[in-house]
């Protein structure tokens, strides 16, 4: 809940909890916000949620009349877990210890024995919604900022802190596997109207005073029907897998992308057992965050965020032209982005034969956001297959994308310095 919306409940916490605030009202109902230290943003950081656990498991010691996770940040509810965190991890057996405290914590969470609300405004994205998730009930504002998916697999992992289990629990396989797999994003209104979340409230609503209700009335998400249910036994399981895969590989390989297809596996092999699910969880999470595809997808992450950055300066400090070298999976995607943000892309390569899928694909992912010919042939005109490197010379930012050869980078680069524009 952001900080806009007020409540009269006591804001008196403790203050050896650096990024959330605990408070109880007059009705014992107990307020529990997320509001990160130094960052405009709420994404869990494992301070945030060594600091959770240790709230949770007081509460679960003296359980309130009833606990609202809400957030303190006008920015919305929770982006997700801190990219920034990933690249600490070279071994998979690490990321999957600490997926495994996390599942602990939001375990505590999901058994606390009194009704629990999550109150979402803005972005309920990733690790966000997963907590979310743990609640019996989940309140969104209808607003234009408010979001809400399970995006992961663009960063060539899944869901990891339960996602995975929860979210096909609470609608079926085939809509909460394809949320998953596409990492699709939904307004408030169409994830209530899926089953994603609960309740969808006006955006002039008060956000606190609905989830104050939702607790008193002790209200829980609604059981999903036969079909979903049955969506998970082993007939369907053996149906359906096939199915999922065959769809997935029609967007994605499976040698450069594996995240989707780990997870089709996970829930054909393990939904029938929830504590084998979220072990197979923690394990393929491990494997995929310290394997090549998502750490090239992490770089193309910070890439793009620093390109959005570099965009919002003044008029004469903006990124019109980026040229990209190295059409990859990697450089292909980027450059297909930066065209989809609206940039001029001139993309370089030893040969045209080399550009030529990355083209294709770009066309693909220009179909699918821009919908409207014109938007799209627009797109199309302004990514530029270059093999000479003449856009180089012209190109506000340049973008190396080859192979790991630190040699061949040196290289490049000193080609590439003399030719730059001068910034």
């Amino acid at each position: 809940m952001p900080a806009t919306d007020t409540h009269p409940e006591s804001a008196s916490g403790d203050p050896s909890y650096q990024h959330w605030r605990v408070s109880r009202d007059i009705d014992d109902i107990a307020w529990l916000t997320f509001d990160r230290a130094g960052e405009s943003t709420n994404t869990l950081h494992e301070p945030a949620i060594q600091e959770l656990g240790d709230i949770l498991t007081a509460l679960a010691a003296k359980p309130p009349r009833g606990l609202v996770l809400r957030s303190g940040k006008a920015s919305g509810f929770i982006a997700g877990a801190d990219v920034r965190e990933f690249d600490h991890f070279t071994q998979a057996a690490d990321v999957t210890a600490k997926v495994r405290e996390a599942h602990a914590v939001f375990a505590t969470l999901e058994s606390l024995s009194c009704p629990t609300v999550a109150a979402v405004e803005g972005f309920c994205l990733g690790g966000g919604l997963e907590l979310a998730l743990c609640c019996q009930y989940i309140i969104a504002r209808d607003t234009e900022g408010t979001r809400i998916g399970l995006p992961e697999v663009n960063l060539g992992i899944y869901p990891g802190f339960g996602g995975t289990v929860r979210l096909t629990e609470r609608l079926g396989a085939t809509q909460a596997m394809t949320l998953m797999l596409t990492g699709r994003l939904l307004r408030a209104r169409a994830a209530r109207a899926m089953g994603v979340i609960d309740q969808c409230i006006g955006r002039h609503d008060s956000l606190r005073w609905h989830a104050r209700k939702a607790v008193l009335q002790q209200r829980r998400a609604k059981r999903p029907g036969l079909l979903a249910r049955f969506s998970h036994s082993p007939p369907a399981r053996a149906l359906l897998a096939p199915i999922l895969t065959r769809k997935t590989q029609e967007k994605a390989n499976p040698v450069h992308y594996p995240a989707p297809f780990r997870l089709i596996d996970n829930w054909r092999q393990y939904r029938g057992d929830r504590t084998a699910m979220f072990d197979a969880e923690a394990r393929g999470i491990g494997e995929l965050m310290v394997g090549q595809t998502a750490t090239h997808l992490r770089r193309v992450y910070f890439l793009m965020e620093r390109l959005k950055s570099l965009g919002k300066g003044d008029d004469d400090a903006r990124i019109r032209r980026v040229h990209v070298i190295g059409a990859g999976v990697m450089g292909g995607d980027i450059a297909a982005w930066c065209v989809a943000q609206g940039l001029e892309v001139t993309l370089q390569d030893r040969e045209l034969q080399y550009i030529e899928p990355a083209l294709k694909r770009a066309g693909q992912l220009f179909r699918r956001r821009l919908k409207t010919p014109s938007a799209i042939n627009a797109a199309k005109a302004r990514l530029i297959a270059d093999v000479a490197g003449d856009g180089v010379a012209r190109a506000d930012v340049v973008i190396e994308a080859i192979i790991e050869d630190v040699a061949a980078k040196q290289a490049l680069y000193r080609d590439l310095e003399p030719r730059m524009q001068a910034h």
